[in-house]
């Protein structure tokens, strides 16, 4: 098995779901109904890339309004993940990058929790007509 393999395993057992790779290096994962993500294995990288879709952005000042803040968010230096846009389909991506090194299966399980949680942060201020998500 290999290391994404093996990752997998581990937060199966954690998360009690079955995960497996597809493909060798992917992994979508529907979680508690909440959030879909993908999880895809950059081997040559040595890296996982987490994606979510967020939501839908309908065209207007209201997108632009969430773009710009959605900038302003990734200028910060201490932010967790990246806020991109799919001009594709319109929606809001948000997406990180987990590194392999000294990586385990509970770890990989916090980060994707924190992921998770701040991914539905966007999710719930878009999706209330806000153009960011209320700080904690």
């Amino acid at each position: 098995m290999d290391r994404f393999g093996a990752l997998l395993n581990e937060l199966s057992q954690i998360w009690q779901v079955d995960l497996y790779p597809e493909k060798g290096h992917l992994c979508r994962i529907n979680y508690k109904n909440e959030i879909h993500f993908q999880l895809e294995y950059q081997e040559n990288k040595e890296r996982i890339l987490v994606a979510t879709f967020i939501s839908d952005i309908p065209p207007g000042k209201y997108r632009e309004q969430v773009l710009k803040n959605g900038l302003k968010y990734n200028n910060r230096i201490a932010r967790f993940a990246t806020l991109a846009y799919s001009d594709r389909n319109n929606q809001l991506v948000f997406y990180k990058y987990i590194y392999l090194w000294n990586l385990t299966g509970q770890k990989l399980a916090l980060l994707l929790e924190k992921f998770i949680e701040k991914a539905d942060e966007w999710k719930m201020a878009v999706e209330k007509g806000s153009p960011l998500p209320t700080e904690k």
